[in-house]
């Protein structure tokens, strides 16, 4: 579980321990790009929100 992602910046690189990206955890962030692994199979509402994202890097394992 990342904790307090609202304050991440800049380029984000998701661990590949990370199996879900939950509901709004990274909203309201600075992040420009962010590169989710293979491990990723689901992305909840609302997770990147109000950012400044301009580039996803999606995994193969997503799902929903």
């Amino acid at each position: 579980m990342a904790e307090a992602g609202n304050q991440c910046t800049g380029d984000l690189v998701i661990d590949s321990r990370v199996k879900i990206i939950g509901k709004n955890a990274f909203s309201f962030s600075k992040i420009n790009t962010v590169t989710l692994p293979d491990s990723v199979t689901a992305i909840e509402a609302s997770a990147f929100s109000y950012t400044t994202l301009a580039k996803v890097d999606l995994g193969k394992g997503v799902q929903t």
